[in-house]
């Protein structure tokens, strides 16, 4: 469940295409009424997590706001994380006022992990409460135009969740 201490980090081992993965630990922090995650490898352990320390800050917040880090480090997704992201985005949407991913991917890999974001997006019917972008400057533009809460929150949570990034 939630917890107040910075850093709570999950790992878990899934296998995905019969090959098995190691999950890069998920870092999470919250500021004010900022949820911030550091994605490693989505594996369904971490979104379950995710959605459990939301429901328990939605309960806190009127309201909340999430923004998540997908490091350029971060491996190819597959089609079954893929699906996971998009499931965890519409529950995210339920509970938050606002969904903002920074995808720090460039070049052609980040074209196309963008593209599979912005599909997600489409699914979901509530596309304008949900943005992919390529840095933090659009993230606090997006994030306090669709919520209640404020840039510089927005900065200060992602740039600590960038802290608790796993080295």
């Amino acid at each position: 469940m939630f917890s107040d201490r910075k850093g709570d980090r999950g790992q878990v081992s899934g296998r995905s295409r019969g090959c098995t993965l190691t999950a890069v630990p998920v870092a999470t922090t919250r500021v004010e009424n900022v949820f911030a995650v550091h994605w490693g490898v989505p594996e369904q352990a971490d979104a379950d997590r995710i959605l459990a320390e939301v429901a328990a800050l939605a309960g806190a917040h009127e309201s909340l706001c999430y923004a998540a880090v997908m490091p350029e480090s971060l491996p190819r997704l597959d089609e079954v994380q893929g699906k996971l992201l998009m499931a965890l985005t519409e529950a995210l949407l339920e509970r938050c006022e606002a969904v903002c991913v920074v995808v720090e991917a460039r070049g052609f890999r980040g074209a196309i992990l963008r593209s599979m974001l912005t599909a997600v997006n489409f699914v979901t019917g509530k596309h304008d409460r949900v943005r992919f972008v390529d840095d933090d400057e659009q993230a606090i533009h997006f994030l306090p135009s669709k919520g209640t809460c404020d840039a510089d929150v927005v900065m200060q949570a992602l740039r600590e969740v960038r802290e608790l990034e796993p080295s």
